[in-house]
C-alpha cells in the first residue's frame, strides 16, 4: 500500500497529535492498538512527522519519525510505503524514516480520518485538528511504490500554487462615440 499526500502547515499546536490521515478507529475508540492501524501524524509535540503502524495491540505499534523539521508556511509532498516487511516514509521525494513495521494483515478499512487529532481517551474528537491545508491525498492498494516511484511522484507532483505567468497584452477597445452619426439619405 502506499499513500501519498500534498499539504501545507499553517502552524503547528504545542501539542497534540495532530494527524495528516488515519485508517481505523484507532484513536478513537479508547483502547490503545485495539485494531489495525496506519497514520501520518505528529509526534505529541514536535514539528517532524512521524508513520505509525499498529497490527492489532499496543506492544506492536511501531513508529517511524523523520529527522527533518516541518516549517510553518511551506507545502510537504510525503508519501507512506508499506510493504509486506517495512514501512517508509519519504518527505519531498527522499527516503526520512524507515519502520520495521509492515502493512496491517487485518486493517479494517471502515474508519478514515483526514486532518484530525483523534482523543486516545474515548470516542470523542478534540478540538484542535491539522492546521493546514490537504492539496490531495493519493492511495495505492496492494502497491508499496519503490524509491525511483516515489521520486518520480514528488517530480510531477501537482503543485498548488503554481508560479503565476504573465497575461497577454491586449490592444483596449475604443470607446463608443456619443457623437450622434450621420443617418443615409434616400435619394
Amino acid at each position: 500500500m502506499t499513500v501519498e499526500v500534498y499539504a501545507y502547515l499553517d502552524a503547528r499546536a504545542t501539542s497534540g497529535w495532530e494527524k495528516l490521515f488515519q485508517f481505523s478507529d484507532w484513536g478513537v475508540s479508547g483502547t490503545c492498538g485495539s485494531v489495525d492501524a496506519v497514520a501520518l501524524r505528529f509526534p505529541n509535540t514536535g514539528t517532524a512527522l512521524q508513520v505509525l503502524v499498529s497490527e492489532g495491540t499496543c506492544s506492536s505499534t511501531v513508529t517511524a519519525t523523520s529527522s527533518s523539521a516541518w516549517s510553518t508556511g511551506t507545502w510537504k509532498h510525503f508519501v507512506v510505503t508499506m510493504s509486506s516487511s517495512s514501512t517508509d516514509l519519504y518527505q519531498d521525494g527522499s527516503s526520512v524514516a524507515t519502520t520495521s513495521g509492515k502493512l496491517p494483515t487485518d486493517m479494517t478499512r471502515d474508519f478514515h480520518y483526514l486532518g484530525i487529532i483523534a482523543s486516545d481517551s474515548g470516542s470523542t474528537f478534540e478540538t484542535s485538528a491539522f492546521d493546514g491545508s490537504i492539496a490531495y491525498l493519493r492511495i495505492w492498494h496492494g502497491q508499496a511504490l519503490d524509491s525511483d516511484q516515489v521520486s518520480e511522484l514528488y517530480a510531477t507532483r501537482i503543485d498548488p500554487t503554481p508560479v503565476p505567468t504573465a497575461l497577454p497584452t491586449l490592444e483596449p477597445t475604443p470607446e463608443p462615440s456619443l457623437e450622434p452619426s450621420a443617418l443615409p439619405t434616400l435619394e
